[in-house]
């Protein structure tokens, strides 16, 4: 992996963590296996051991057996408003996010993560739809453990996603759910998953059960992938089956070129799982559906120690609908914010600590519907100016056709700022 890449990653990972809620993950240490870009982490916890025989000091352990549980979180509060044709609408959510993350001998580590919701105004939102004033959720609940160093296992429920792209994965057919991209963090609930992980050198091999909806041991859902790293990049391919379903095949790859960062990726299955809507509902799909991503990230240094990053993002989205057939999806409740029509753009500017303002990230983030000429902005930044407190205010404007996806409802303008305290 380039110096360009490893830089750009860092900068991207510090404009998120200094502006959303942080992993639990990335509060704790993590005992794991060589690790690749897909799931990021350090190996260095895991060589060493959680048990004697693993090479640590007697006070060493002594300490470790006295604090194998952390227990953290984040507490957010969220105030959103949206402006229509018609009128303005409001709305306050206040979100904790609970984790309990304990470290065991033997390299066992046991995981759970909690949110829960509190919404002051559930009727609220640009669309007002009614949801339950307060609601809970179980995002991560896992177990690790490992054979002889050599394989490696989670159980349980957690979070998954494999692809290069930075917003569009037509690769992580394993969730159930397409990510929402309305936030720069993953919303999604974890899958209720079995992951081994099999490294060979510097490549990995997953196989992975999928337990989400199956009542019977023929409808576990089934995928591999196996990733291979090289000096400047990487590729990997995968693979997915579920019973009543058609076969996906997926590949991504990134690498770069002088001081480019190139990423693309493929999925697609013949014909398509998504399923599709017309005027008479349901309606069959034939042929081979394929979606793909390509992007580009450019990291321009500004000072001595200052860059801002650049990210360009084209998705050719194979479940699209023309802009005439919009109606039969929304009609029928399958609207997936971004992944509606057949072609988009995006692309985000990241300004972490610029200057002398190392408590100070900023953020543009332009995207655009290629298929019906509506386009989205939206600007954000986020300051640190409390050691565990961060706000974070942002702004958006809705242009462009006035009947395209990005203006439904007659959207015109957002507003929003959170307050996030971590512990």
């Amino acid at each position: 992996m380039t110096m360009t890449k490893i830089k750009l990653q860092s900068l991207t990972y510090a404009l998120l963590v200094a502006s959303l809620p942080a992993s639990a993950q990335d509060a704790a240490p993590q005992p794991a296996p060589p690790t690749t870009e897909a799931e990021g982490g350090t190996s260095e916890d895991f060589e060493r051991g959680f048990g004697a025989e693993g090479g640590m000091s007697e006070a060493d352990k002594g300490t470790t057996d006295a604090d194998r549980l952390k227990i953290g979180g984040t507490l957010a509060a969220d105030l959103y408003v949206f402006g229509t044709r018609d009128r303005d609408y409001l709305k306050n959510l206040n979100t904790l996010w609970v984790y309990a993350d304990a470290q065991l001998r033997e390299d066992v580590r046991a995981f759970a993560k909690f949110r829960g919701v509190v919404d002051a105004l559930p009727t609220g939102g640009a669309v007002g739809a009614s949801i339950p004033a307060a609601r809970s959720d179980v995002e991560e609940l896992k177990l690790m453990f490992n054979a002889g160093k050599a394989v490696f296992f989670t159980a349980g429920r957690q979070k998954i996603k494999w692809g290069a792209g930075k917003f569009w994965n037509p690769t992580d057919v394993m969730n159930s759910a397409r990510r929402d991209l309305r936030y720069t963090d993953d919303r999604r609930s974890g899958m209720d998953l079995l992951k081994t992980h099999v490294p060979v050198g510097p490549a990995n091999f997953y196989l992975v059960q999928g337990f989400n909806g199956a009542t019977r041991v023929n409808e576990i859902a089934h995928a591999a992938r196996v990733e291979v790293p090289w000096s400047s990049g990487e590729a990997s391919l995968s693979v997915a089956k579920r019973r009543g379903e058609n076969t996906v095949l997926g590949a991504d790859l990134s690498f770069a070129v002088w001081d480019l960062d190139l990423h693309a990726e493929v999925a697609g299955s013949s014909p398509s799982n998504q399923l599709r809507f017309g005027p008479t509902g349901p309606v069959a799909t034939n042929g081979t559906h394929v979606s793909w991503v390509a992007g580009a990230s450019y990291e321009l240094p500004y000072g001595d120690n200052d860059s801002l990053s650049l990210i360009v993002e084209y998705f050719r989205n194979g479940d699209g609908y023309a802009k005439a057939d919009y109606a039969w999806p929304i009609a029928n409740g399958a609207y997936a914010p971004y992944y509606l029509a057949k072609q988009y753009l995006l692309a985000m500017l990241l300004v972490p600590t610029p200057g002398s303002w190392n408590d100070t990230t900023f953020s543009l983030l332009n995207l655009f519907n290629l298929e019906d000429g509506s386009a989205y902005t939206k600007f954000t930044t986020g300051f640190s100016f409390l050691r565990d407190l961060t706000w974070q205010i942002g702004a958006s404007l809705n242009y462009g056709k006035s009947d395209g996806e990005l203006r439904f409802g007659g959207q015109r303008y957002g507003l929003e700022t959170r307050l996030l305290a971590n512990f």
